[in-house]
């Protein structure tokens, strides 16, 4: 594609990616006409990612176009070095969690901007891409001369830990990783005292079951005294046969 009247370059890096000592930031630059109209250094001392930065410079870009005076219906072009950042944008790659935040605030500010521009999004070498990744390096420096270096963090860390506050924190994160172990063996010995109640009760219904005396039967009252007038009068009749007997 052709160069178009209003360019943008964007780029964002940082140094020691992915860890706790990372150093962002990023840049963007507006040409129109060949001309540079408006440039960004942006320092990111809160970003630890790589990709987090060129979504960063991106919008940085977007933002720069307002003070680029551009025109109804113009044509503008953004470039950057990030496969990944144009990749989402025109949806040939997946976007992870982290970064769905910023293609969702990057996807929203090219919507808006092309209701009144026609923009095009490419990716473009990094070789080409010389003045967004100097305004770039310029922010990452801003962001190091400002922060201690890594051996200054280092020592700052091992003093703090000397320090009586130091050995404080120590002995109450001891403290709290030993109470972690006291609740997971108590919450053992409860399981196994609870598994050995179950176990008792239930031995002692089984021995109920197959060993206890039958339960008593309750006769009602009107038939234990129809029983006992039947016995009687059996025994008045055995009397009276027995006395026929005799005086026969």
């Amino acid at each position: 594609m052709g160069d178009s009247r209003l360019l943008v370059y964007f780029d964002g890096g940082a140094r020691a990616n992915g860890t706790a000592f990372a150093v962002a930031g990023a840049g963007a630059v507006v040409y129109r006409d060949g001309v540079k109209v408006a440039e960004v250094v942006l320092p990111l001392p809160t970003v630890r990612s790589n990709n987090v930065a060129e979504y960063e410079g991106l919008l940085a870009g977007l933002h720069l176009l307002g003070d680029a005076g551009e025109a109804e219906g113009e044509e503008c072009t953004v470039r950057g070095d990030s496969a990944l950042v144009v990749g989402h944008l025109a949806r040939r790659m997946a976007c992870s969690e982290e970064l769905k935040p910023y293609l969702t605030r990057a996807a929203l500010k090219v919507s808006s901007l092309q209701r009144r521009l026609t923009l095009h999004i490419e990716h473009v070498a990094r070789e080409l891409n010389t003045d967004a990744d100097a305004l770039s390096n310029a922010a990452m420096d801003l962001v190091q001369r400002q922060r201690p270096t890594r051996q200054q963090q280092e020592t700052m860390l091992a003093n703090f830990r000397r320090s009586g506050l130091g050995k404080a924190l120590s002995l109450i994160e001891m403290g709290k990783a030993y109470g972690k172990e006291i609740r997971i063996a108590r919450a053992r010995r409860i399981k196994v005292m609870c598994q050995g109640g179950i176990i008792l009760i239930a031995a002692f219904i089984i021995y109920d079951f197959r060993f206890a005396e039958p339960p008593e039967v309750i006769i009602p009252a009107h038939v234990r005294r129809k029983r006992r007038a039947d016995e009687l009068q059996a025994a008045d009749e055995a009397e009276r046969e027995a006395r026929d007997t005799r005086t026969g």
